[in-house]
């Protein structure tokens, strides 16, 4: 098991409330392909919160460990604010 072998899988919401199951889709990643260490998203909504999310839901791959967990060591999350038709970053 490698170390994106946990990470495989993932899905990235973005939501206004803390109900992030009621946000966008951001990114689902696909899990039978390799994770990189470093994952750049784009992701064109808006909202208050970002939720990182894992469930291998019984997954067979032999491969990848069966728990969803998730070792994060830096998150960067940029926007831009739209106030008055004007444009913030």
């Amino acid at each position: 098991m490698t170390g994106g072998d946990t990470l495989a899988g993932f899905s990235v919401y973005v939501s206004d409330t803390p109900d992030w199951k009621s946000g966008t889709l951001c990114y689902q990643h696909d899990i039978n392909e390799p994770v990189d260490n470093s994952v750049s998203i784009d992701c064109f909504t808006t909202g208050r919160y970002v939720t990182i999310y894992n469930s291998r839901n019984g997954t067979l791959h032999s491969t990848l460990s069966s728990f969803a967990y998730i070792n994060i060591c830096e998150v960067n999350v940029t926007g831009k604010c739209f106030v008055d038709n004007m444009i913030y970053q």
